[in-house]
């Protein structure tokens, strides 16, 4: 009788990451794409696949999309996107679903590396990938999962500088901050609760004169590349700060926080990551071990409250979500001991009820319902073709349309035409206008046609009003009815 022999149990350790990876991409890809995964309030994910969208269909220009912000998420989404031509968040599922594979067989072999048992190494990734943190990060997109995975790295270089203090420890926690940064608000939050911290995990032997070398060390990278971000801005956009707009906006609109939104923010913060307080307790012998627990311990506390009352990160899960990297590497870091991995698995247990039952406060901010609007407006038009919209400055639209083919947008002739002489060109069917609004900058059909929205033009009549938008529609040939 003939057929493949089994597996031999050395090789199991060889053969268990890559089919976790698979598993869990195509898991996640599925559920994303069901629909059954929790939904992001704050439509980050829909505001990447709009500008993806917009930059497949060469609809932004070429320095629109590297001046925009967060660049680690856009760039490889809009060549994704070109690629498989998927419509709606469809290639941000894809990517957001296959970082979360790559990032779980990763956990498993490093785990494995560790020196965890197969079944314990499956029973830690498992309660690290399907707790509502990590399955949030993913239904909010490659951003989300960008930040999470360099937090990760972040906590594996605060153990490793603290207990060797090696040149590759400090670069590795250097190239974490500077990921961070640019993965997008909720990573920059991170990167800056990080910072008091720092102190914390420097190798025993060097003296606190020299934190501020070692600081400006750490930092540079994460600085230079700001500083040129900045100067790619203002070459491109006209403005160094324009990647700040969003943000901003989301920092204005902020109900901002409350001294019980602070202490429920401190409270979710511990008992979702209760593998760094347990670790700091339980390795009393490893004091390098106790400095690097407390510096992340501290650094999700205050990334917990600066997401809470910031409005940069609107989903509660997700607020939690990079601490979710920081609990994984604290798993890979336990130190030898008994009972190592049944500790392990019980305090990352108990992490995975607290995020299921409790998270951090975020307030709703104005940024949300513009988002949602947005996107109701992108469903309606999915059936309407030559709509003049300013799509750059509202790429929900497009990501909830699906498609930015059959958009007259920036760029286009007939977009500049109508906006030079402030009247609709023959080409466009249908034009899709927001209401004024003092709080918010009008985007270019508000700004060139500042009577529209409330009155259309002679041969248009309305056919959508809803949520702060009108589309007008030119009336059939020889429609005469007002």
């Amino acid at each position: 009788m003939t057929g493949r022999s089994p597996i031999p149990l050395r090789q199991i350790p060889t053969v268990l990451p890559p089919a976790a990876a698979a598993i869990v991409c195509l898991l996640g890809f599925a559920l994303l794409e069901a629909g059954m995964a929790p939904s992001p309030p704050g439509g980050s994910q829909a505001l990447l696949a709009g500008q993806a969208l917009l930059g497949a269909a060469d609809k932004l220009g070429a320095g629109q999309i590297v001046a925009a912000y967060p660049p680690l998420a856009l760039l490889p989404l809009v060549l994704l996107q070109k690629l498989t031509g998927l419509s709606g968040t469809g290639a941000a599922s894809l990517l957001s679903a296959g970082l979360a594979g790559c990032l779980s067989g990763t956990w498993l072999r490093a785990l494995l590396l560790a020196g965890m048992r197969p079944a314990a190494s499956l029973a830690v990734v498992l309660l690290l990938v399907l707790s509502p943190p990590f399955l949030q990060a993913q239904a909010e997109g490659p951003e989300a999962m960008i930040a999470l995975a360099a937090a990760w790295l972040l906590a594996l270089s605060a153990f490793s500088m603290r207990g060797r203090g090696g040149v590759n420890d400090l670069m590795l926690c250097s190239a974490s901050l500077l990921v961070l940064v640019f993965a997008g608000p909720a990573g920059a939050l991170l990167a800056l609760a990080a910072l008091p911290f720092l102190p914390l995990v420097m190798p025993a032997d060097i003296e606190a004169r020299s934190w501020p070398g070692i600081y400006l060390m750490i930092l540079f990278p994460a600085l230079f590349a700001l500083l040129g971000f900045a100067l790619v801005n203002w070459l491109m956009l006209g403005d160094a700060l324009a990647f700040l707009a969003g943000p901003a906006e989301a920092v204005h609109a902020s109900a901002g926080g409350s001294w019980p939104q602070a202490a429920a923010a401190i409270v979710a913060a511990v008992a979702t990551a209760p593998i760094l307080l347990g670790l700091f307790i339980l390795a009393r012998d490893r004091r390098p071990i106790q400095a690097a627990a407390v510096a992340l311990l501290g650094t999700a506390i205050v990334f917990a409250l600066l997401a809470a009352g910031s409005g940069l990160v609107s989903s509660p899960a997700g607020a939690l979500a990079p601490l979710v990297g920081l609990a994984a590497a604290a798993a890979m870091r336990w130190p030898a001991q008994q009972q190592r991995e049944a500790r392990g698995v019980l305090l990352l247990a108990l992490g995975f009820m607290a995020a299921a039952f409790g998270t951090v406060p975020a307030s709703r901010t104005g940024s949300d319902e513009h988002a949602e609007a947005e996107a109701r407006l992108g469903r309606f038009l999915a059936g309407h073709s030559r709509v003049l919209v300013d799509a750059a400055a509202h790429p929900r639209i497009v990501a909830g349309r699906g498609s930015a083919d059959g958009l007259i947008t920036a760029g286009d002739t007939a977009f500049e035409l109508s906006m030079l002489r402030r009247r609709i060109e023959a080409s466009a069917r249908s034009v899709a206008v927001a209401a004024p609004d003092a709080s918010r900058d009008a985007d270019d059909v508000g700004r060139n046609l500042p009577g529209f929205y409330a009155e259309g033009a002679p041969g248009f009549h309305l056919i959508y009003d809803r949520d702060g938008w009108r589309v007008w529609s030119r009336r059939p040939h020889g429609d005469k009815s007002t």
